[in-house]
């Protein structure tokens, strides 16, 4: 049976689970967390008004003691996210994971062992895995076989977030000290949220290590937000370049620095979108075309002529890409 742990318990480690209709993956992220092999004091489970057996099933896990929290009214994927942050002020580490996400054995261990010297916000991140609705690995992430951390320079991870080349959210560990966090997950770009949330917190954190080791799992399937999200233009088109733009100003450099990331983003953008208006055109031109309406708003022609030469230069040596996450 489930176990309540009462909140004024001061918890080292906290992983918080947000989540809305979970019955299907709940199970195998919960028996994750259960097989580490140094397990979380705490797991809060903060249920958006699920009408499956999510509640029952967090209730009947007898392999790991969870606590139940439930939303009196449904707020939504990333208010939910905003309200599982809150529980960041009761540990010393923090770990948000996704309700369809798994992590590997020895990945607490790891992360928070990486930050027992750093000061309180940093954070850690490693690897992860894609795997299926199955379970199934379907691109593996690779590593080095060395389980050590390095640290990376903020400007470094600014950059690759700024190209959307984002951590994901069940890969992060934050040492957050006991401390509110200074930053929450926004609300109007449902799609690249989590991209420029990282990318904020890592601009007021004062170290950012990371694990070339795939510790973690994470889940695409037709229901979750970014399948979701592909369906909606502005979500998956145009919130990229407003969070590529948004995150590129946490960056300190050099306006001749500053000038060639400009350039580079843009025919970045122009690029990202070429490779979607691929994936949509046959089953829907007028969404291709809509896309297509966007990056000539945002990117000058001869970004987008770069772009698609450089779409059929990896096509050619490559093939086309298939429909999967670009991210």
């Amino acid at each position: 049976m489930s176990l309540w742990v009462f909140p004024w318990v001061v918890s080292e480690v906290i992983t918080a689970i947000p989540v809305f209709n979970g019955e299907r993956y709940l199970c195998a992220t919960l028996e994750s967390l259960a097989a580490q092999g140094r397990r979380p004091d705490r797991v809060v489970v903060i249920d958006d008004c699920s009408t499956d057996g999510t509640r029952e099933l967090v209730r009947g896990c007898d392999s790991i003691r969870c606590e139940l929290v439930r939303n009196e009214t449904n707020l939504g994927l990333f208010l939910n996210l905003n309200r599982a942050l809150e529980y960041a002020a009761e540990a010393e580490y923090f770990h948000l994971l996704l309700a369809d996400d798994c992590v590997r054995p020895n990945f607490i261990e790891c992360l928070v062992d990486s930050l027992a010297a750093a000061a309180a916000p940093s954070l850690a991140y490693c690897a992860y895995d894609w795997i299926d609705a199955d379970g199934q690995v379907t691109r593996r992430a690779g590593g080095n076989g060395r389980f050590v951390a390095s640290e990376i320079s903020r400007r470094d991870f600014l950059s690759r977030q700024s190209a959307l080349k984002t951590v994901s959210v069940g890969s992060v560990v934050i040492r957050s000290g006991h401390q509110t966090l200074p930053v929450k997950f926004r609300s109007d770009m449902p799609h690249v949220a989590d991209c420029v949330f990282y990318a904020e917190l890592a601009a007021s954190a004062h170290q950012i290590l990371a694990f070339r080791e795939a510790l973690c799992e994470i889940r695409r399937h037709s229901e979750n937000a970014t399948s979701r999200n592909a369906k909606n233009l502005n979500a998956w088109v145009a919130d990229e370049w407003r969070a590529m733009r948004c995150i590129s100003n946490l960056i300190r450099e050099s306006n001749w620095r500053r000038c060639i990331r400009g350039h580079y983003q843009q025919c970045l953008f122009a690029a990202r979108s070429r490779v979607k208006q691929q994936w949509t055109r046959a089953d829907d031109p007028h969404f291709a075309c809509q896309i297509g309406v966007i990056v000539e708003h945002e990117t000058s022609w001869h970004h987008r002529f770069l772009a698609a030469g450089a779409v059929l230069l990896r096509d050619l040596v490559k093939g086309k890409n298939l429909p999967t996450d670009p991210r």
